[in-house]
């Protein structure tokens, strides 16, 4: 009984910690605070600081956030930062290191670096500036319409027409002309998806193909100042209590 008991006895170990986030799965997370304009929690050198994401560029492996709040505190390449990103109850947290600081025309940025690739790669994050009352104009073939600009990202274009335009996915819109901010675009651009809406239009989402690279960094430059300002205007109205980053979770 004894050297059964004595063999049969398996002491109690310590659970393995549990592995850390699958880099798929924080750059999900990351996107969706990118689109909500969620505030993120950031320590560096046992400060604590807030921001918020303007990019998530996973070609580059990079994240590029907003000036630092509160402000008075440069940090320096190479240091590390914990980021805390909290999505309504759940929140997740990852190490990451400063690669450079910029000072634009838009203000002060950061990019940081993701974390190391494990699984798939998630697309790159785009932010969308709504269009209320834009129009724009395309060919395809020898037919010229004209739609209802919905918004308009850095990488794509979704338009409205008043009838049912049933086109195949990659067909190209050609000359496709459009206005954002002041500011005249031409280019042609590929369908990626299309549906008829319940009132009988056709809302085309497309991808631009041959828009010029010094067009392209206009049209970035443009919808970050637009994001950046939001993203400072929701900073101002945050109710006070909110402004106090919590405490990190470890």
């Amino acid at each position: 009984m004894l050297f059964k008991h004595w063999f049969g006895h398996r002491p109690e170990r310590n659970p393995p910690p549990p592995p850390p986030p699958a880099r798929d799965a924080i750059e999900i997370n990351l996107i969706a605070a990118q689109r909500s304009q969620a505030i993120i929690d950031l320590a560096i050198d046992g400060a604590r600081f807030q921001s918020a994401i303007l990019d998530v560029d996973d070609d580059a492996e990079r994240i590029v956030i907003d000036a630092l709040f509160p402000a008075g505190f440069i940090a320096r390449p190479g240091q590390a930062v914990n980021v805390s990103v909290r999505l309504g109850e759940r929140r997740q947290s990852f190490e990451s290191r400063i690669l450079e600081r910029r000072l634009g025309a838009d203000g002060e940025q950061y990019h940081l670096s993701l974390p190391p690739a494990v699984g798939c790669r998630q697309r790159r994050a785009v932010w969308r500036l709504p269009l209320p009352a834009a129009t724009a104009a395309f060919d395809v073939g020898p037919v010229r319409y004209s739609a209802r600009a919905r918004d308009v990202s850095a990488l794509g274009i979704r338009l409205e027409l008043p009838q049912w335009l049933p086109l195949p996915v990659g067909s190209l819109l050609e000359e496709l002309e459009f206005d954002v901010l002041g500011e005249h675009f031409r280019c042609a651009a590929a369908i990626r998806n299309l549906r008829d809406n319940s009132a009988g239009n056709t809302e085309i989402g497309a991808a631009f193909v041959d828009l010029p690279p010094l067009r392209q960094r206009l049209l970035e430059r443009l919808l970050m100042q637009v994001q950046r300002q939001q993203l400072q205007h929701a900073r101002r109205t945050q109710p006070p209590q909110a402004a106090t980053a919590p405490a990190f979770e470890r």
